[in-house]
């Protein structure tokens, strides 16, 4: 396709500067779908960035692409000005699914990470128990996944994400499959990490209140094939309390804001009808 001839991709995490973003699948039968067609986005150090949009416009893709995992069709990823796969960057994934290793005791999966980058035994037990215990989890690092709850779960996901002391974490809507109450407490522990350890978060979530009750930015994407319908700042204060604020006026409004981009309806003409 000709479009895909002289467009590229240039994404600089913490640099500020992550320009047309172009990817397709490929078919069996040789056709290609377009999911993403440039996108422009800056990511900012030390930010809490969620990125909404409607099923199937390409978010989980992009966050790939943007972690390393996924090569786009045109260009290359840069991370403080190099590429990806080249640097060695500290970069945390959390996905929706659950990723614990059943035949490895909670704290062997904690440690999974330090184990493979070759950090001495002792150092990498004794980090994972004080992650442990920060996290909730003390008195549970000899038991296996499968004896845990599903929010224990989670949480020993996102110890084992923060075990190899990483600059950035990815999130594709982690937290989505959890009964609410779990979630909630979930949401308040990622806000207290993020901002005990000055982390970097891109956050991907179908889940509107989500979005506002944790980032700093709400990135909202259009439909498929996909760009940057609008970025939207959220001047609530921090810290915040996940459900308290959601009866804030400030919030409710912007809740709705962003509800009716995704649905299609310009919020600037809206008002004007109200």
């Amino acid at each position: 396709m000709a479009i895909f001839s002289h467009l590229f991709l240039c994404i600089y995490l913490y640099m500020r500067h992550l320009k047309h973003i172009i990817h397709c699948y490929e078919a069996v039968d040789g056709s290609r779908l377009q999911v993403l067609n440039g996108v422009n986005l800056d990511i900012r150090k030390g930010e809490f960035a969620a990125i909404v949009g409607g099923s199937g416009c390409g978010k989980t893709t992009l966050l790939n692409i943007m972690s390393g995992i996924l090569m786009p069709s045109q260009g290359e990823v840069l991370l403080d000005g190099q590429p990806i796969r080249q640097g060695k960057h500290r970069i945390g994934y959390i996905s929706q699914t659950e990723t614990l290793l059943p035949w490895r005791k909670v704290i062997d999966n904690i440690v999974l990470g330090p184990e493979l980058e070759g950090i001495p035994k002792k150092e990498r037990y004794e980090r994972a128990r004080q992650l442990m215990e920060s996290g909730g989890l003390s008195g549970f690092e000899n038991k296996y996944p499968f004896e845990l709850s599903g929010g224990m779960r989670k949480r020993a996901i996102i110890l084992r994400a923060l075990a190899h002391d990483p600059e950035i974490i990815f999130m594709d809507e982690p937290f989505g499959p959890l009964d609410v109450f779990t979630r909630e407490a979930l949401q308040q522990e990622i806000l207290r990490i993020w901002s005990q350890k000055k982390l970097t978060i891109v956050y991907i979530t179908h889940d509107i209140t989500e979005a506002v009750s944790l980032a700093d930015r709400i990135i909202v994407m259009s439909r498929r094939p996909s760009t940057v319908q609008r970025e939207v700042p959220v001047r609530l204060l921090r810290p915040r309390d996940v459900v308290e604020i959601r009866y804030e006026q400030e919030f409710m409004e912007l809740e709705r804001e962003i509800g009716a981009m995704i649905r299609g309806i310009d919020p600037e003409v809206r008002r004007s009808d109200e």
